[in-house]
């Protein structure tokens, strides 16, 4: 990624802050070399691996972090974190993500099947992108085969970022991830406000309209970034009744960082200041000639100070591999040689029994004791396994390093705060915390003491749970 920086005579403390910051903006530029600077922040942009969590290539530990989503009652509820997610990292003083807000930005019915690369949901437009390069990664599609089986009304999650249309027609979002939904009790549909009459509101110029209550108008003006809650109904609607609205822009305090994932150009600036995701970011003219001439991904660092934002640094792709383009997957698994897929944090890599993928250092027998195991993997069209660009295994775990590993449970503690399970023959105590997300069918695991996959870090001498799965089904013969 090529990065131009913003320099400026400015305090020693604010100086100390915005080297932090230009350090992860104007480092190396691979996909890979990136860790979160210290000192609080927002950075906000897909997922692109995990290790701890990799938001657009930059590492935040997220050993203590809750992974959580807003439903429609405004309530905070867990979240699993998934490669191409939209997601909000809030991070401490140290620079670990303290909480993770999943984003996504459409929940409702597939109105419109594929064409010329889109489709829309709840009438807004879905771009799909096919193959990874200097404007775009490639889409992420869970649960349908390929672009070609999302089949009208299905419901589906949709993750990714709002662009304007060079053409002049209405917002289109740019998809990172798309996952099939099962039955929903309400959907989700954001966006900026294009129109207002009375109290119907439109989104994204889109054919749309949302009646929204008097209590709830304060934060959807126009230009405004809403993300609005309804009830799931019979489409079409002629207008659709709005249970939840909230402001969908990140919020950082004065003097705090904001790092932004966009798809953003030149023609978006206008008296200096750039306009994106309902933001108003102030921009440098020297700056604002590297935004690029055509809309593509841009990653951009503002400063929060007593006006709003300021742009001071922004960074554009040099290379298809950047961003996304390459995942970067990081964990301890029992290992089994010669496998033709690997899963790793959630992930399924294929392609890891081809020649020159797997490090010949990779034991050669399966092994009953976790090995740490890096994966670098490229990703594919949608629909499609991302495929193995090359597979490393550690001698030794990392001190930090998650682990995922069979188990069976056997009881949980009194006060809740932690679980045992049986790794083979030995007992061991898993520490519960904010991060820790458990099944719902936690209880009757418990009294059926049936195997599951377990996920588990190791921080300061304790063991703390991540993830509690049931085992993967056996593959068809």
């Amino acid at each position: 990624m090529r990065c131009h920086c913003l320099s400026a005579r400015i305090g020693a403390g604010l100086a100390a802050a915005l080297l932090a910051l230009v350090l992860v903006a104007c480092g190396e530029s691979a996909l890979l070399a990136g860790v979160g600077s210290g000192g609080t922040g927002i950075a906000e942009g897909a997922i692109s691996g995990f290790g701890s969590v990799i938001v657009d290539g930059v590492e935040y530990d997220d050993s203590v972090a809750a992974s959580r989503a807003e439903d429609a009652t405004g309530a905070s509820v867990a979240a699993e974190l998934k490669l191409g997610q939209r997601v909000r990292v809030f991070r401490s003083a140290d620079g670990s993500a303290e909480r993770i807000e999943v984003l996504a930005q459409l929940i409702g019915p597939v109105t419109r099947t594929l064409a010329d690369g889109e489709l829309r949901v709840l009438d807004q437009r879905v771009r799909i992108v096919t193959d990874s390069g200097l404007q775009d990664t490639a889409t992420v599609l869970d649960g349908h085969a390929g672009v070609g089986a999302i089949t009208h009304g299905d419901t589906l999650e949709v993750h990714g970022v709002w662009a304007a249309d060079s053409a002049g027609g209405p917002p289109v979002l740019v998809a990172s991830r798309i996952e099939k939904r099962g039955a929903v009790t309400d959907w989700l549909l954001s966006g900026v406000v294009s129109a207002r009459v009375g109290s119907v509101f439109t989104l994204n110029q889109s054919a749309v309209r949302v009646q929204v209550p008097d209590d709830l108008a304060s934060v959807t003006a126009p230009g405004a970034f809403v993300r609005f809650w309804t009830a799931a109904g019979v489409w079409p609607a002629p207008v659709l009744v709005a249970t939840r609205a909230a402001d969908g822009r990140p919020q950082p305090r004065e003097g705090e960082p904001l790092r932004l994932s966009v798809q953003t150009s030149g023609a978006d600036v206008r008296d200096g200041v750039l306009s994106v995701q309902g933001l108003s970011l102030r921009i440098s003219a020297a700056l604002a000639a590297w935004l690029p001439a055509q809309r593509a991904q841009v990653m951009l660092e503002a400063l929060a100070d007593a006006q709003g934002l300021s742009v001071i640094s922004v960074g554009t792709r040099t290379d298809p591999a950047q961003q996304g383009g390459e995942i970067l997957l990081k964990g301890a698994i029992v290992w089994q040689p010669g496998a033709a897929s690997i899963r790793l944090r959630q992930t399924v890599v294929a392609g890891t029994d081809l020649p020159g993928v797997t490090d010949p250092a990779c034991p050669r027998v399966a092994t009953a004791e976790p090995v740490f195991v890096e994966i670098r993997a490229r990703r594919a069209p949608p629909g499609q396994l991302p495929q193995a660009i090359t597979v490393t295994c550690r001698p030794e775990l990392p001190a930090d390093g998650v682990i995922r590993r069979p188990a069976t449970l056997l009881a949980r503690a009194s006060d809740l705060g932690s679980l045992t399970v049986l790794f083979g023959e030995s007992a061991t105590t898993l520490v519960l915390t904010a991060a820790s997300l458990l099944p719902p069918e936690l209880e009757q695991l418990l009294r059926d003491r049936a195997p599951v996959e377990v996920e588990y870090q190791q921080v300061d001498g304790r063991r703390l749970l991540r993830q509690i799965r049931p085992p993967p089904p056996p593959p068809p013969f």
